[in-house]
């Protein structure tokens, strides 16, 4: 094995800045998505999408989904942070699934609007599935399959009847 001098990793790296992603929808996937701790005690869900078609394939939309937050207005971002993520699992089809694993390649349609942020142009404000079918806005679990009634049994029911012992009041005296 050679040692590789360290002139070999100077590299000089032009700073890419790419302008937003105009507002609109697009069909995307699902390349990255972990969990982070927030500056401020919270924690996150860093969502990166990868744009599937059109002029602006490849362009990358970043989301992050504040699931634990410790700022203002806690409760409210933590409810659409946690609604988000049920319909992003929902749109690519995995309804119910709890990893951030499971986001890994998911494909849906994501809606993004620009925002007067210099670090931050963009926010995804919407998740739908690709075929176009509504996203459905809350998990419910499958019903348990229900048990087959038993079948009744062959008897004729004038035969059981004159078996029965007779009431008191209708016997001869």
């Amino acid at each position: 094995m050679a040692m590789l001098p360290t002139e070999a990793f100077d590299v000089e790296v032009e700073d890419r800045k790419y302008p937003p992603i105009p507002a609109g929808d697009y069909s995307v996937v699902i390349t990255q998505a972990e969990l982070k701790h927030t500056e401020k005690g919270g924690q996150q869900i860093a969502v990166r999408y990868e744009i599937e078609a059109g002029t602006l394939a490849g362009r990358l939309v970043f989301d992050s989904l504040n699931i634990i937050n410790t700022g203002d207005n806690a409760k409210i971002t933590e409810q659409i942070a946690r609604r988000s993520l049920i319909q992003i699992f929902e749109a690519i089809g995995k309804p119910g699934a709890q990893d951030t694993d499971d986001m890994i390649g998911g494909r849906l349609k994501v809606r993004v609007k620009v925002k007067d942020h210099p670090k931050y142009p963009n926010d995804v404000t919407k998740y739908m599935p690709l075929n176009n079918a509504p996203a459905r806005q809350s998990f419910t679990p499958p019903a348990a399959p229900q048990p087959e009634p038993a079948a009744a049994p062959d008897v004729d029911p004038l035969e059981v009847a004159a078996a029965q012992p007779s009431a008191p009041w209708s016997r001869a005296a």
